[in-house]
């Protein structure tokens, strides 16, 4: 569309009068501003004065009626070389905006899973952790490991193994809670991030965990029997341990736990 410098709309075209559902003949002569919301309207036309003052085009993205449009306003001059109106052109951008989101997607996510994967936990606990420092709250992390799973894959198969690795990403999500960050970070490895948790609140969730555990193997039907071997490790927010060093003491718990039932890494 068209406008002048006070947001008069010149001329529109038939998308702009779709997209807010008005006749083209009500459309033409009214207020941009007066036809988005006050806070909106305040911003835009900030945009709009520097287009005029600067004679350079603002470039930005709106996100209107579920959609994101991706919009330039550009200086329209008159002979002397003064902005006296502002085209703004837009192009609807949702789809890729939609496609993004699922690559990143992709991109954090463990498929067989559907948990984080190794990429998507660093991410968001090194951001947890530097919350965490600030917050001065005490956090969890959790390193667990399905013992026998060579076994399992060279003795009944690799769709087995996938299914062990399946179940024990189910028994973990029902043993943390909604706001813990619970990952496969490669393998037979798993990793949790319990936010806001002490001591007290682990010996909780590591029977809870052993129950789940349990109650899936008193399933009928099971080829073996599903053990999880895991350890944790505290996170001390005024001894400002870095991740890797809280990662190295969980996972030497978790394998203390699992020497403890002479398993072995397998």
């Amino acid at each position: 569309f068209l406008m002048n410098k006070d947001g008069i709309i010149l001329a529109a075209n038939e998308t702009m009068a779709r997209r807010f559902g008005i006749d083209m003949d009500m459309l033409v002569g009214s207020c941009i501003y007066d036809l988005i919301e006050p806070d909106i309207a305040q911003l835009r036309r900030d945009q709009a004065n520097l287009v005029i003052n600067t004679g350079r085009p603002v470039r930005f993205e709106d996100i209107r009626f579920n959609r994101n449009i991706d919009q330039v306003y550009f200086p329209v001059f008159d002979g002397n070389g003064q902005v006296v109106r502002i085209a703004v052109f837009g192009i609807d951008i949702t789809e890729h905006r939609k496609m993004e989101h699922h690559l990143e997607t992709m991109a954090l996510t463990d498929q067989l899973t559907g948990l984080y994967n190794r990429r998507g936990f660093i991410n968001l606990a090194e951001r947890q952790l530097k919350f965490s420092k600030r917050s001065k709250q005490k956090i969890l992390l959790f390193f667990a490991d399905v013992d026998k799973m060579k076994w399992i894959n060279d003795n009944l198969g690799h769709e087995d193994g996938d299914k062990a690795l399946i179940n024990t990403a189910k028994i973990l999500v029902k043993t943390f809670r909604g706001s813990d960050i619970i990952s496969r970070i490669g393998g037979d490895e798993f990793a949790i991030l319990a936010i806001d948790a002490d001591e007290k609140i682990a010996e909780g969730l590591l029977n809870r965990l052993h129950q789940l555990v349990n109650k899936c193997n008193a399933r009928k039907g099971r080829k073996h029997d599903l053990s999880i071997s895991i350890g944790y490790a505290v996170f001390d927010p005024h001894h400002h341990d870095s991740l890797n060093e809280l990662m190295s003491r969980a996972d030497m718990h978790m394998y203390e736990d699992k020497k403890n039932k002479d398993i072995g890494r397998s």
